[in-house]
């Protein structure tokens, strides 16, 4: 199969008050609903920042050529945030809207009865396997459902660390 990400985002910079929420992967070991059903398992073994990079680099192909309009980065051992324009929501899903209007416009009585029809439009909703996000509220997320709880305003948050999960 695969490997992805779990990244702890948060909405402030880690410190000496808050470094014991740093989340580690003895975190998920127990976690049910995501090792088993999402994951095989979970590691430490990975590098924050190269995770962070994967995660740009992933969000700029979604966005195209114009990304930087959307959001904002900055990535060094000292310091690695992302901040989220308003318009940011809107662009990074009118692909995925797009397709997933297009399969609404195909679904007959037929196919809505059918597993795999449906298992089509909930994959343009929302990616199952992918990166997922730990917040402040530690609501493990898909990205796409952690970007649709953000703000429609500037939003900055901080990398505070990455998990693999293999799935």
């Amino acid at each position: 199969m695969a490997h992805s990400r779990i990244v702890q985002f948060r909405d402030e910079p880690m410190n000496d008050s808050n470094k014991s929420e740093l989340l580690s992967a003895d975190d998920f070991v127990d976690d049910v609903c995501f090792v088993g059903p999402i994951a095989d398992y979970v590691s430490d073994e990975c590098d924050s920042i190269d995770d962070f990079k994967w995660l740009i680099e992933a969000l700029r192909s979604i966005l195209g050529v114009d990304c930087e309009r959307h959001f904002s980065w900055h990535c060094d051992p000292n310091e690695t945030y992302i901040i989220f324009n308003p318009s940011f929501k809107t662009a990074y899903f009118q692909s995925q809207y797009k397709s997933f209007m297009e399969l609404v416009s195909q679904t007959t009585i037929d196919n809505f009865s059918c597993r795999q029809h449906m298992q089509n439009l909930e994959d343009t909703v929302q990616e199952k396997f992918g990166f997922y996000v730990a917040s402040d509220s530690f609501s493990l997320e898909p990205l796409d459902s952690f970007i649709r709880s953000i703000p429609n305003e500037e939003s900055k948050f901080w990398l505070w660390t990455t998990i693999d999960y293999h799935y």
